[in-house]
């Protein structure tokens, strides 16, 4: 475990930014802005729930890991700041598996401009996941849903159901 943080350190490097220390700490240190509002949200992957490895290359897990609370940090209007990584996997885990997973969360997160500033790893029967973002958004601004009114527009991208379809394949 000290050695995949230490790698993770490694590889990640100092967050900046909004971010005043990030890998590394009991706690990533978060700089706040006057006007602007935190937005958190966190999704879950687990190994034969979510995803399987007979379908899905490591490097797309780790893509589709981030992006799907980037999804939600710009359904709510907001500029994604950073993530936090809870990675649970078996200990007979394959470097290469392991390598091509970080290497696709950690091309997304340079994308987005969202590093990764913390988390936890544990020993797990199954791949076991979830990711916390933080974003901003100026004060009162934030996209609700509650805020919605008849006339409103509503704009997707993507193939709608296409995950869900992938999974079922």
């Amino acid at each position: 475990e000290f050695g995949l943080i230490g790698a993770l350190r490694r590889r990640v490097g100092r967050p900046g930014g909004a971010w005043a220390a990030g890998i590394g700490d009991d706690g990533a240190l978060l700089r706040s802005r006057a006007g602007w509002e935190r937005v958190l949200t966190v999704d879950a992957l687990v190994e034969d729930v979510h995803f399987r490895w007979r379908t899905t290359d490591a490097r797309s897990l780790g893509r589709k890991a981030l992006r799907v609370n980037l999804s939600d940090l710009g359904a709510m209007g907001a500029r994604p700041l950073g993530f936090l990584l809870a990675l649970g996997v078996p200990p007979d885990v394959g470097s290469q598996r392991l390598d091509g997973f970080m290497r696709g969360l950690l091309a997304e997160a340079r994308s987005a401009g969202s590093p990764l500033v913390g988390g936890d790893t544990v020993r797990a029967p199954v791949w076991s996941l979830a990711i916390t973002a933080v974003g901003e958004v100026p004060q009162g601004r934030a996209l609700r849903r509650g805020a919605l009114c008849p006339g409103d527009r509503i704009f997707v991208t993507g193939d709608l159901g296409a995950s869900a379809l992938g999974f079922h394949i």
